[in-house]
């Protein structure tokens, strides 16, 4: 049972109330609290050693991610964060200095985005570290008002797809042909199989996915292995 699956199972037993327009399954929860043309937009999101991030990866980018997730998903919605919540959990034996260039990292991106860092929790996770972040925010989004019109028979508005320049289009066709060519290609199919049997098992995909990135598989190629194995994510019909 892959995430998405194991999601739509729990929906079914999760209870919620009238103040839910949107929950489990979206960008974000969307909750309405009575105030005018005002939704409350509900979000956490996690980074975990070993699956999120290596123990060698520097912590001010294990930070930046960690907060750059949940502010990602808050704008997919049309808001804009005022302050978060950290839940840090660390074995019993940590490094400081890790820990306070983690915050430098969440820091330096709070500040540009204006938000504050409002406290959190601190607790043992003896398997290895983990960073949770909450973000909740009132906004009057027209992006979270179009979620709730879906929710209640209301027309979205249509997007224009973005369309890619066909002189850009042509140089990149050149360019990845041109990797194509000078990289390893029993390697990258090595890479690639590596992949789909790491798919196919419960190891840790992140070790087989960057191997085949350093020996130059492209996305695409990256993307093709996964679906040869989990096939293609049909998103539920949640409207």
């Amino acid at each position: 049972m892959n995430e998405f699956e194991l999601i739509e199972r729990l929906k079914k037993q999760l209870p919620t109330n009238e103040a839910v327009k949107v929950g489990a399954g979206d960008d974000c929860a969307v909750l309405e609290l009575g105030i005018p043309d005002r939704y409350l937009l509900f979000k956490t999101d996690a980074v975990v050693e070993g699956v999120h991030f290596l123990p060698e990866t520097d912590p001010e980018r294990v930070g930046h991610k960690a907060l750059a997730r949940c502010l990602s998903d808050i704008a997919a919605m049309g808001g804009d964060a005022t302050a978060a919540l950290v839940t840090l959990a660390l074995p019993l034996s940590f490094d400081v200095d890790w820990v306070e260039k983690l915050y430098v990292g969440m820091s330096r991106l709070a500040q540009q985005h204006n938000v504050s860092i409002a406290g959190g929790e601190t607790t043992t996770n003896p398997a290895g570290k983990l960073i949770s972040i909450a973000l909740k925010i009132l906004t009057g989004s027209v992006v979270a008002s179009q979620k709730v019109g879906s929710m209640t028979g209301h027309k979205l508005l249509t997007v224009e797809p973005l369309r890619v320049d066909p002189a850009i289009e042509q140089q990149q066709a050149e360019r990845l042909a041109e990797l194509r060519e000078r990289r390893d290609a029993a390697e990258v199919t090595r890479r690639l199989d590596d992949l789909r049997r790491g798919a196919a098992g419960s190891d840790n995909l992140l070790y087989p996915l960057r191997a085949a990135l350093a020996a130059l598989a492209t996305v695409g190629e990256v993307c093709d292995a996964l679906r040869d194995v989990w096939g293609v994510y049909q998103p539920p019909d949640v409207y």
